[in-house]
């Protein structure tokens, strides 16, 4: 697991950048952090249903997860370890000094930022199969 780095508590003790620069818009970078906090909840892995539970391994660290291991499910419902994502997550809010950086999921690039559109495709659960033949016109 990732352990906090000496420059995460340099940001948070100067709110300045690894050669003393100053960050812009200090609030607006925490209030994103925070926004990520409470969009992937965390859980046990053992609490997450059997299909989530099919991604075994942490795409952020390369670990298999463990029962008792805390996770985090994004809203594009892939897992991590809770402290991995929430690294990531930092690293990517406070990679630029002048800039501030939108996080975006690991594996597939998704915004950890937003909660997406529910899709227009009908669930395979959703869908009614007829064994009736289909007229044709």
């Amino acid at each position: 697991m990732l352990k906090i780095s000496e420059f995460g508590r340099q940001i948070r003790r100067t709110m300045r950048g690894p050669n003393g620069e100053e960050y812009i818009d200090f609030d607006i970078r925490e209030a994103r952090f925070a926004k990520v906090d409470s969009l992937a909840r965390e859980k046990l892995f053992s609490m997450l249903n059997d299909a989530k539970k099919s991604q075994s391994t942490c795409a952020i660290c390369v670990e298999d997860f463990n029962s008792d291991d805390m996770v985090r499910l994004t809203q594009c419902h892939h897992v991590f370890h809770s402290q991995c994502l929430m690294m990531w997550a930092k690293s990517k809010i406070w990679a630029n000094v002048r800039r501030i950086g939108s996080p975006a999921c690991p594996n597939c690039n998704a915004s950890l930022l937003e909660i997406p559109k529910k899709s227009k495709v009908m669930p395979i659960d959703e869908v009614v199969m007829s064994d009736a033949p289909v007229e044709s016109g």
